[in-house]
């Protein structure tokens, strides 16, 4: 499918601008924003008294980290990888949790002991949630739950603080913001 007519669909099937409403947008970036950043500040001084055994650790001490917080993201939160617009709401929700990882990055990286603070995106997960967008999604991109968890804890088996603030897919690739 185009471009163009991915956008027409857009704004006629709700997920364009005459859906977007005040309501929907809060609503949204509470549960997708707010909530999982006053987890991270919960949960934080919990991290860092970790023991690091997630994730890689360098010989050095000082580039060493006690934990690893990770958000769920989606592709489509990301700025740089927009070419199809719509979905307000939840683009808008899922960038700021890319900006609130980003900054938790700077502000738990620089403390002692360190957090690892990275963006996830599962992919596309076989869920209720998902359901009404399979048909546009092929077969071989379409993830169980426990396949997905397996990549992105392959991921998180990955992480060191060099790879803090980040995005990535659940293939590890990079995603820009």
């Amino acid at each position: 499918m185009d471009i163009q007519t991915e956008a027409f669909r857009f704004r006629f099937n709700g997920r364009g601008l005459l859906a977007v409403n005040s309501l929907g947008i809060t609503s949204t970036l509470a549960t997708n924003t707010v909530g999982p950043l006053l987890m991270a500040k919960y949960f934080a001084p919990l991290l860092q008294k970790g023991t690091g055994q997630f994730g890689r650790q360098p010989s050095e001490k000082t580039k060493q980290h006690n934990g690893i917080l990770v958000n769920m993201t989606a592709r489509v939160g990301s700025i740089g990888d927009n070419v199809l617009g719509g979905w307000y709401s939840y683009r808008m929700s899922k960038a700021a949790l890319n900006m609130a990882t980003r900054n938790l990055s700077i502000e738990l990286g620089r403390s002692r002991p360190k957090i690892v603070c990275v963006s996830l995106h599962p992919g596309t997960v076989d869920t209720d949630l998902s359901r009404p967008y399979h048909k546009n999604v092929p077969q071989h991109k379409l993830f169980s739950a426990q396949y997905s968890v397996q990549c992105l804890m392959e991921i998180i088996d990955s992480l060191s603080m060099d790879k803090s603030g980040k995005a990535y897919a659940w293939d590890g690739s990079e995603i820009p913001w």
